[in-house]
């Protein structure tokens, strides 16, 4: 397995993918959160312009999908009924991967 970023011609299986996704958390009684209308192929195509989606797959297959922003989010500005575990950023990019 490995991880690669996402290109223009995987949108299909991206779209695929979350679709699943969506699937499994409506199923899992989290109807609201994406429904069958989030990420929309807009979203998904802004994200493989500024290079955050990302494709976990092997030789043969995509097996998942992800955004990663190197930024803050404000939607976790508050969090009700919890705190962060410190103010760290949320990932540090690896400085040599070899």
């Amino acid at each position: 397995m490995h991880i690669r970023k996402a290109t223009e011609k995987d949108i299909e299986e991206i779209m695929k993918i979350y679709r699943i996704a969506q699937d499994f958390m409506i199923e899992s009684g989290n109807p609201n959160q994406w429904g069958h209308f989030y990420p929309t192929r807009e979203i998904i195509n802004k994200d493989i312009d500024e290079e955050v989606c990302y494709l976990v797959c092997d030789d043969n297959d995509f097996h998942g999908v992800f955004a990663l922003f190197d930024i803050d989010e404000p939607t976790y500005q508050v969090i009700e009924d919890g705190q962060w575990l410190n103010d760290e950023k949320y990932f540090n990019r690896a400085q040599d991967c070899k």
